[in-house]
C-alpha cells in the first residue's frame, strides 16, 4: 500500500468510475459519467487540501484505491456531514474484489481519519462491510445512505 499522489489522478477517476457504475444491472459507462458533474466534483482537480488516500498494489499492478476529499456545504457530495469531514471513496478493481482488499483500504483510511463519511447506494452490498468496520447511518442522500465513521 502507498499514498496516492498528484500523478495519481488516473487512479481516482478510474475509482470514482468503478464507484458510480458498481451496479451490473444498471451500468451507464465511462462516456456517461465523464459527462455529469459529479465526476469534476469528485475528481477535478485532485490534489488540494483535504485530498488523499492510498493505492493498494499487487505484483505491480494496482487491485484498488481509497481516497477522500472534503467538500464545502455549498457544493456538497453524496456523503456530505460537515465541511470538517472528508467523504470517502472506495473501489477494488475487478477480478480483485472478494480478497479483503476492501477492509484493507478502509482500514487505511480510518486510521488516517477516525472521522470520515461517505455514501452507499441502496442495494450496495458494500454496505455490509461499512458496517462492519464501523460506520452508522446518519442521514440520506438520493438514492444512498450517508454513513459515518467517529
Amino acid at each position: 500500500m502507498r499514498a496516492l499522489g498528484l500523478g495519481d489522478v488516473h487512479l481516482v477517476e478510474t475509482g470514482f468510475l468503478l464507484t458510480a457504475d458498481w451496479n451490473p444491472t444498471s451500468p451507464r459507462g465511462e462516456a456517461f459519467w465523464r459527462a455529469d458533474p459529479t465526476f469534476a466534483q469528485y475528481t477535478g482537480g485532485w490534489g488540494r487540501d483535504g485530498d488523499g488516500g492510498f493505492v493498494a498494489e499487487e505484483d505491480g499492478r494496482v487491485v484498488g484505491a481509497v481516497w477522500w476529499r472534503l467538500f464545502r456545504a455549498d457544493d456538497a457530495g453524496y456523503g456530505f456531514v460537515d465541511e470538517r469531514t472528508p467523504e470517502l471513496g472506495i473501489a477494488v478493481w475487478p477480478g480483485e474484489r472478494g480478497r479483503g482488499i476492501g477492509r484493507l483500504l478502509l482500514r487505511a483510511a480510518v486510521t488516517e481519519h477516525p472521522r470520515i463519511s461517505l455514501s452507499v447506494e441502496d442495494g450496495n452490498p458494500a454496505r455490509a462491510l461499512y458496517e462492519a468496520e464501523g460506520f452508522v447511518a446518519v442521514g440520506r442522500s438520493g438514492d444512498g445512505t450517508i454513513m459515518l465513521h467517529d
